[in-house]
């Protein structure tokens, strides 16, 4: 909520306080709440806050360098202003695309690493493809807050570990747990070759503590249970099972 355009701080640190009672750092009956400072909160929305206040465990600090970190990513990126012309280099070869809805209401990200094509675009418009898509994904969905990303890794190879595929898939996390961070329902990766798996040792330290148990690995052959426990027929691509 915003009080003659600010930010209303002490709701804010109220909603911090309510967030956290299940912590061991709840201020005593009566104290004062931790502030969390406006200008780290300025121009996000309640929702957010929470977000990172949950992301960090609800530790106050941290999500206040948090919230100035993912506002300093979206003042420079400008999701919402992105446009098809702005990503034209990633976006047509539709490695990524919106989907449908998962069964718990979530919308659907799915990423078909057989058309990738790093080569063609760097890792700034790989983050502003990225921020294109989440921002799209949460605005298309009212009051689904969070995503299902199906990952068919059918296609990958040992060229999509090199430094470069590397600094994007480093970007990706990044954007996924700065400015969108808790956006994550659930991921499903599935066709996964054996050689990724050693990627996934790199990839999986530079997760956040909540985030590993969202993301699931399967081979070529086990995956087809979970993605219909996902998502039903009439969301599921065509391709995907």
């Amino acid at each position: 909520r915003e009080v003659d355009g600010e930010v209303d701080v002490p709701l804010l640190r109220r909603m911090i306080v309510h967030v956290a009672e299940d912590s061991a750092d709840v201020p005593a009956e009566g104290a004062a709440p931790v502030p969390l400072a406006a200008r780290a909160a300025a121009g996000r929305e309640a929702d957010d806050v929470l977000r990172a206040l949950v992301f960090c465990q609800h530790d106050c600090f941290r999500a206040e360098k948090h919230l100035v970190s993912s506002r300093k990513w979206l003042d420079e990126y400008k999701p919402a202003a992105i446009r098809p012309a702005d990503v034209a280099n990633s976006l047509p070869s539709r490695c990524w695309v919106l989907g449908g809805l998962s069964r718990v209401g979530w919308r659907i990200l799915e990423c078909r690493v057989n058309r990738w094509k790093p080569d063609e675009y760097d890792v700034a418009e790989h983050q502003r493809l990225i921020g294109y898509l989440f921002h799209h994904a949460v605005r298309s969905t009212p009051g689904a807050d969070r995503f299902c990303v199906l990952f068919d890794m059918s296609g990958w190879h040992l060229g999509f570990a090199s430094p470069h595929c590397n600094s994007m898939v480093f970007a990706m996390i990044g954007v996924a747990q700065g400015a969108y961070c808790e956006r994550l329902g659930v991921a499903l990766v599935f066709n996964v070759p054996f050689l990724f798996r050693a990627t996934w040792a790199i990839i999986k330290p530079l997760l956040d503590q909540r985030t590993p148990s969202r993301v699931f690995l399967y081979g070529r052959n086990d995956w087809q249970a979970a993605m219909a426990e996902a998502v039903d027929d009439a969301n599921r691509p065509v391709d995907m099972g």
